[in-house]
């Protein structure tokens, strides 16, 4: 995380986003093949939320569920979680641009 202690140090009011897609990719990653389809339509339910309150607690749902048969998961989605979330800070209207960097 050297690049993002670069980035506070220059632009201390910068906000991060981690690109949610990039995270969903991570997690799917270190899934089994069985569970994959489920995994995938839960952490899309996780990245809908319209507040971090109501992301936060569809997450600690999916680790509830997880943690036991695929712990891996749960740690991947559990790093970084919080930055992940950045773009519910802002006006509805531009969300979609922001949290992921995917149109890039």
């Amino acid at each position: 995380m050297k690049f993002k202690s670069k980035i506070i140090g220059k632009y201390q009011h910068a906000k991060i986003q981690v690109c949610i897609i990039y995270k969903k990719r991570d997690v799917l990653d270190k899934t089994s093949l069985t569970n994959r389809d489920k995994v995938s339509k839960e952490l899309t339910y996780i990245s809908a939320s319209d507040t971090k309150e109501e992301a936060i607690r569809r997450k600690k749902e999916f680790e509830n569920k997880w943690k036991k048969k695929e712990p891996l998961i749960v740690r991947s989605l559990q790093y970084g979680f919080h930055l992940t979330l950045t773009y519910l800070e802002f006006d509805k209207s531009i969300q979609n641009k922001i949290k992921t960097n995917n149109q890039i």
